[in-house]
């Protein structure tokens, strides 16, 4: 029985050459996926070998369809052509470097249908954390199973959208060129028009990292210093925090701090979490937290933390007093209007008192 186009996901994969490479790709799509789908590659002006091979591989195949351009637009404006004519309602966008695996798309689309505020998702993969590949390597997907995680934004490599927010925010912004950052501000667009981003747990699939960009390393990093400035000029620059908490808490302040904590990292925050106890309240809250151990939690902790942090924090937030005699030697200055030390909005002064996670003080 023919399967319902309202039940399908478009996979689209943009290609220019690099045929050995998209060969890979495609049969692992062709054995690893067992949601309904159809392809749609883009042929941006590849060469006559890929050209050939392109149309012999999809000639039998009535899902697969071609649509060439005679030169490479590059994969902004291939990837917003797919956007223009979705007809599904869901869009994969594929590169032609990915190794999938045993149902990858299954997985992302159960994940995506799961709320209705999740407006895009990407598996998990290699070029994000070893972590994943341990798991996959390990076995143990199936342990994730419909399991997901919230993101700032998903992976370009792997990216599937729901055709309601497509329709609400259109594709990807011409100002990005041919590449870098253009799904980071569309996730961000996203999130405006209320949509989260998120990771699927229980999927993974192997990215062998911009195979078209290293032909040209040179150009590939000005434009990826160039988008990376477009993208900071709209949504600022990322922002570490530290949250180092020593006391323990109820669940409500502990359901405050999670809000919190969240409600930083999509803006564009990293948070180390140091708590000790238990941490069931953070686990799998925001893919930009990192929750961290120390042996002992007081104020040599504290200050060897901030000491020996490469980058500083931007906003430390503990229930641990500690003099500013010691935050300046750890080298964060007098000039708390570029520092905030904080439990409480703003704080003058952190040498006096310090608060707790409702903003109530607490006596040393």
């Amino acid at each position: 029985m023919a399967v319902r186009i309202d039940n399908k996901c478009t996979i689209v994969i943009a290609v220019w050459n690099e045929r050995d490479v998209t060969c890979q790709c495609l049969e692992s799509l062709m054995c690893k996926t067992d949601y309904p789908h159809k392809v749609l590659i883009i042929d941006n002006g590849s060469d006559e070998d890929t050209k050939r091979f392109l149309e012999n591989f999809c000639r039998d195949r009535p899902y697969f369809t071609i649509k060439r351009f005679d030169e490479n637009l590059g994969y902004l404006k291939a990837a917003n052509f797919a956007f223009s004519t979705l007809d599904t309602p869901y869009l994969c966008l594929l590169n032609n470097d990915t190794i999938l695996t045993d149902g990858w798309l299954s997985e992302c689309i159960s994940v995506l249908k799961s709320r209705t505020d999740i407006g895009i998702v990407s598996p998990t993969t290699n070029e994000i954390s070893r972590k994943f590949t341990e798991i996959f390597d390990a076995g143990r997907l199936g342990e994730y199973k419909g399991k997901f995680i919230e993101t700032d934004s998903c992976v370009g490599s792997c990216f599937i959208v729901k055709k309601e927010l497509v329709d609400r925010i259109d594709g990807f912004d011409a100002v990005y060129t041919k590449g870098y950052f253009e799904e980071v501000d569309y996730c961000f667009r996203a999130r405006q028009a209320g949509f989260r981003s998120v990771m699927a747990l229980g999927a993974y699939i192997t990215h062998l990292s911009s195979v078209s960009f290293n032909k040209t390393p040179g150009a590939s990093k000005k434009l990826w210093h160039e988008n990376r400035d477009i993208l900071e000029s709209r949504w600022g620059k990322p922002k570490r925090m530290l949250f180092f908490i020593k006391r323990k808490y109820g669940s409500d302040a502990l359901s405050r701090a999670r809000d919190y904590i969240i409600k930083e990292c999509r803006s564009r925050t990293i948070v180390d979490v140091y708590f000790k106890g238990n941490r069931s309240w953070i686990k799998e809250a925001h893919f930009n937290i990192r929750e961290k151990n120390c042996l002992f939690y007081n104020m040599l902790s504290l200050f060897i933390i901030l000491k020996f942090k490469k980058k500083p924090y931007d906003t430390i937030v503990t229930d641990i007093r500690m003099p500013s005699a010691l935050f300046r030697l750890a080298g964060y200055g007098d000039d708390l209007s570029c520092r905030r030390y904080l439990f409480k909005e703003e704080m003058e002064k952190i040498t006096d008192v310090y608060y707790d996670i409702l903003g109530g003080r607490i006596k040393p």
